[in-house]
């Protein structure tokens, strides 16, 4: 990360209103061009397809988690929604994280902005 040139990591953990034993891990990482955070942001991308807001979103299987990537400008953004008890019990995430995860990563683009 120090290669890219990261100039702003900023990361919070929060808790699913609707489902207590989830957990929302959000961070955005800003980049000193859009070049740069593009090139991070298509590495995580690979092949897979955008949603139509612009969101790269997809369950991992392996870990069972939900994750969300949103490119804007000279920021990337990650959303993670994970079990809380994912170590104790091997829980997956729930479905209870889609509508939040996807509500905050379309809403982010335009806060990145401003």
């Amino acid at each position: 990360m120090k290669a890219d040139q990261i100039n702003e990591f900023v990361f919070g953990d929060y808790v699913l209103d609707n489902d207590t034993h989830m957990e929302v891990l959000a961070s955005v990482l800003a980049f000193p061009t859009a070049s740069a955070a593009s090139e991070v942001f298509n590495a995580f991308k690979g092949s897979s397809a955008l949603a139509a807001n612009g969101v790269l979103a997809f369950y991992d299987d392996v870990l069972g988690q939900y994750e969300y990537f949103i490119l804007s400008g000279t920021r990337v953004g990650l959303l993670v929604c994970k079990s809380t008890a994912e170590l104790e019990a091997r829980e997956s995430a729930s479905r209870a994280c889609e509508k939040p995860l996807e509500t905050v990563a379309g809403a982010w683009p335009a806060a990145f902005s401003g």
